[in-house]
């Protein structure tokens, strides 16, 4: 848990290799998002869609 570069403030969960694999945020603007990582960081599926 943690606030990045963007300002935004994440949550980030990994898999028993230590890979992220799902991410919580929420922007500077308040807007909230999830994205559900492969197991080398890509986003493959993310709410709300785009």
């Amino acid at each position: 848990m943690g606030k990045n570069e963007k300002g935004e403030v994440t949550i980030r969960l990994s898999d028993s290799k230590g890979n992220p694999r799902i991410q919580m945020a929420v922007d500077e603007n308040d807007v909230p998002r999830m994205e559900f990582l492969d197991e080398v960081g890509n986003v493959i599926y993310k709410l709300p869609p785009e």
